[in-house]
């Protein structure tokens, strides 16, 4: 959709045109010299001068002008409105007009009426008007005494008889001689002003030299600086004003540059050595590099020969709380099925002694249902039994492998805290587990490496969490985010300061180094996380508020999606 420029309007325009104008003006006067400009100022602020001084004296002369043609006109309209009086009194026209016409003795009189006093207005009585003369109408009624208009001046005054008005005198009066004189002025004033332009001009190219004399002398030794690279130049000083000063500035700045060329030549000069020396004792550091580079090699293979064997060594003691979990867990269903059996052999030999005495049928009813009850509950522990033995082989098969597999997370995770259900038992109050992990949370990855995460993170807890004579609660919660797993492990213990939040993943670091804490296990669970799983682990605590982990890692392992992509492309 193409878009329509509005069409700006002619004061818009003519704005535009004259900001462009002005900014041209500007950019012009910007490329002038230094000289010009100086020359351009002080000849437009002394024709500004007198161009004010000139209006000033112009309008003074000017309103003194109109008020003497005010009280001159003024002055003889009296004198005619004193000799009118018999005239009007006694209604004599002729004399009145005789009298009138005097006035052309006057040049600046183009009208005269003699007016009478009616009761409806004013009314002619004589007149005399110059020949040639432009005369303007006016309303007389409106008129009080004088009243310029346009180029005319307009007076009206009474003739008076005892006291009362009985007519009246209206003079229009011109004022050309005011205008010429004005004129007269402007010419004096605009010759003035050439000849004070002409002279500012002359005096301002004379003088600017004592001004701009300092500033040439600057530019020219700065040029000169730039041009030989020779900073031992120094600026003459020819004023003592604020351009001396800059004067003074400059050559004390160019003596701090000397100064600093120097001690940079000198610099320069002890780096060169510098590296010299360095080129040689680079030489006997690589020799000794490379054989520290040995050693290094060295140390570092014996530090991951050791971390490999601390890993397996963290690995058999899971397993081996994995047999103590076996043994105690198996021990009740076996010893429930080992005194079933006892009873059900001591009625056996009950039944065989009533056999050879004469059994009775009550007798062998009761050894029947002894025996369903005790073959039920045989039964019955040998299957639980055979499950955990089944469960256990499966968790123990994963820990000790490292393979991959496609299995349910929420199923799994239940069979690995079995194994650790003595040791959440065994203290003075247990500490409760609660799963929050969906039903259907399929993945496709290293079930040994979670089983070691779970045991690591719980046995964490444990020893961490609560005080011995505390019991607390565990929250295992997992859910499917897009391709990704959360999995977290949150407790409700006492916590942690920040300081040792943000190094629980160190290795060898732990709060318990006397009492059972290797300073391993959450290392392990990082690295198994990051490395194994592809994914984050991120604690979170606070004192008194518990510790959460959680667990961030793709559904399906990098390695096994690497796995299946290779048999899809088969």
């Amino acid at each position: 959709m193409s878009s329509v420029r509005p069409i700006a309007s002619k004061p818009e325009l003519e704005q535009t045109a004259l900001a462009e104008t002005r900014r041209g003006w500007r950019r012009a006067f910007a490329k002038l010299s230094f000289r010009t400009k100086l020359l351009l100022i002080s000849t437009a602020i002394s024709l500004f001068c007198l161009l004010l001084a000139s209006f000033a004296l112009a309008t003074n002369e000017y309103l003194s002008l109109r008020s003497l043609a005010v009280s001159r006109s003024l002055a003889l309209a009296d004198v005619i409105a004193a000799n009118s009086e018999a005239a009007l009194s006694f209604e004599d026209q002729q004399a009145a007009r005789d009298l009138l016409a005097n006035l052309r003795h006057d040049s600046t009189i183009d009208q005269a009426r003699l007016l009478v006093n009616r009761d409806d207005g004013w009314l002619g009585f004589a007149d005399y008007s110059r020949p040639g003369a432009q005369l303007q109408q006016v309303e007389l009624a409106a008129l009080k005494d004088a009243a310029f208009a346009l180029d005319k001046l307009h007076v009206l005054r009474p003739v008076m008889q005892d006291g009362r008005t009985i007519g009246g005198i209206y003079l229009q009066v011109r004022l050309d001689q005011i205008d010429a004189l004005l004129l007269r002025f402007a010419t004096v004033t605009l010759v003035l002003a050439i000849l004070t332009l002409c002279l500012a001009w002359l005096l301002a190219r004379r003088l600017q030299g004592v001004i701009t004399a300092q500033v040439t002398e600057l530019i020219d030794t700065t040029q000169s600086v730039r041009a030989e690279k020779n900073y031992s130049l120094r600026s003459r000083v020819l004023a003592e004003d604020e351009l001396g000063e800059l004067a003074h500035g400059v050559n004390a700045m160019l003596a701090e540059v000397e100064s600093h060329d120097r001690a940079r030549e000198k610099v320069e000069h002890e780096i060169r050595e510098l590296n010299e020396q360095l080129e040689s004792k680079v030489r006997f550091r690589t020799q000794d590099l490379a054989a520290s580079n040995l050693d290094l090699k060295e140390a570092v293979e014996t530090l991951r020969c050791t971390q490999k064997q601390l890993v397996e060594s963290e690995k058999m003691a899971a397993l081996g709380g994995l047999v103590a979990g076996v043994a105690h867990e198996i021990n009740t269903p076996i010893g429930i099925c080992v005194t079933v059996a006892s009873h059900l052999n001591e009625r056996l030999e009950h039944l065989n002694e009533a056999y050879r005495r004469g059994i009775r049928k009550s007798e062998l009813e009761r050894f029947v249902e002894d025996s369903t009850q005790a073959v039920t509950m045989i039964s019955a522990n040998l299957s639980r039994a055979a499950d955990l033995v089944r469960s256990f082989k499966r968790v123990a098969v994963d820990q000790g492998s490292e393979d991959r597999r496609r299995f349910n997370l929420a199923s799994y995770v239940a069979e690995s805290l079995i194994a650790l259900g003595p040791r959440l038992k065994q203290r003075f109050k247990p500490v409760q587990v609660e799963l929050r992990i969906e039903d259907d949370l399929q993945i496709d990855s290293y079930p040994g490496v979670f089983a070691q995460i779970i045991t690591n993170l719980v046995i964490n807890a444990l020893l961490h969490a609560w005080p011995e004579d505390e019991g607390g609660r565990i929250l295992i919660a997992a859910r499917r985010l897009g391709a990704e797993v959360e999995l977290v492990v949150e407790d409700d213990g006492c916590g942690m300061e920040e300081d040792i939040r943000s190094r629980v993943f160190e290795p060898f670091f732990t709060t318990k180094r006397g009492s059972g804490g290797s300073g391993l296990g959450l290392h392990i669970t990082f690295n198994q996380v990051t490395r194994q799983l592809g994914g984050s682990i991120n604690c979170e605590s606070r004192p008194q508020a518990g510790a959460r982990f959680v667990l961030r890692f793709p559904a399906s392992s990098p390695a096994a999606r690497e796995a299946g992509d290779a048999s899809r492309s088969a």
